[in-house]
């Protein structure tokens, strides 16, 4: 590397006495190796070392071409290698942090695998509330259930329960109400992951996939504190699946987020209000006013099948109930 400092280049490089901060920030900018967020990180750096060059130098008085017996300075020697040393890190450094932000954005730009999940029940959705209803107006029981897309352990009860909540609503037996809430929007970067994509999987509702919009983001949830997935993604995720210019316009528009945010304050006024001293929770449970328990201790415990069978129970005579399972 020759760089130009003092109006002078070096062969070998950049010599001690001619550290330029200003020259070596404006030459890693210009290569697009450096970001402005990195830029005082970078400065602090090369300040350090020309301190150190500083304070390596021959006293006063002292040649600072010869040394008695010949030869550069030694001190000029050694300053020359640390700040060699020090440049090579700092190149690695940028290097680095290069390669992790382009690895991000590929991650960004990819498109979200699309769920093999199917629905066979009729789903509709509510556009005052946003909240989408799943099964059968007949169905023994109705559960309504909070979440969020970025909530893990939402994603943690989706993988444990899903699969069983789906076939217990086929059979006739659940009817759910899913509310989307942008509980965690603050703890995306940038904020508002949670609520861009509920707005999006409501708007697949409208399109009748919801089922597979829903588990598409559960299967391969973003992490707690990432960007989440961009409006791009969401709405390549919802043309995969067959939803056409109505989506697109939900998506763009953020149609639905007005409705979110009503179920929202709505959810904290009165389950918030009733079960959390006004605050929230996600995932919650609620069948017929009451939370439902399903952890104990931190772990997920048989929830399902027992809230079934005492609904079963409640509407049915008792002459024909079946032996208890």
């Amino acid at each position: 590397m020759r760089l130009h400092s003092g109006g002078r280049f070096t062969d070998s490089g950049l010599s001690a006495p001619e550290l330029d901060t200003d020259l070596l920030i404006r030459w890693f900018a210009t290569a697009g190796a450096l970001c402005a967020a990195d830029e005082e990180g970078l400065r602090r750096v090369l300040t350090r070392i020309r301190h150190r060059h500083d304070s390596s130098a021959a006293p006063v008085g002292e040649n600072r071409a010869t040394i008695a017996g010949g030869g550069p300075p030694r001190g000029g020697r050694r300053t020359r290698a640390v700040v060699g040393l020090a440049i090579v890190v700092v190149v690695a450094a940028v290097g680095l942090i290069v390669q992790s932000e382009r690895k991000a954005m590929q991650a960004a730009a990819a498109p979200i695998p699309v769920s093999t999940v199917t629905a066979r029940y009729p789903e509709a959705m509510d556009p005052l509330t946003g909240v989408v209803t799943v099964g059968l107006s007949t169905a023994t029981a109705t559960i309504d259930l909070y979440e969020d897309f970025l909530c893990p352990a939402c994603a943690l009860l989706y993988d444990a329960y899903d699969e069983q909540i789906r076939a217990a609503v086929e059979r006739g037996e659940l009817r759910v109400r899913f509310h989307l809430l942008p509980f965690l929007d603050r703890f995306s970067n940038p904020v508002g992951y949670s609520g861009r994509a509920a707005n999006a999987a409501i708007a697949a509702a409208e399109g009748g996939k919801f089922v597979p919009f829903y588990s598409s983001l559960y299967e391969a949830q973003p992490a707690e504190g990432s960007a989440g997935y961009t409006d791009a993604q969401l709405l390549a995720l919802g043309q995969a699946l067959g939803l056409g210019p109505q989506f697109v316009d939900a998506v763009e528009r953020q149609r639905y987020v007005p409705a979110i945010q009503r179920d929202y304050q709505h959810a904290l006024a009165t389950v918030g209000k009733d079960h959390y001293q006004g605050n929230f929770r996600t995932p919650t449970i609620v069948h017929d006013g009451q939370l439902v328990t399903y952890e104990n201790q931190g772990r997920l415990i048989d929830w399902l099948r027992p809230l079934l069978d005492e609904a079963e129970a409640a509407t049915t005579p008792a002459h024909h109930r079946p032996p208890p399972r």
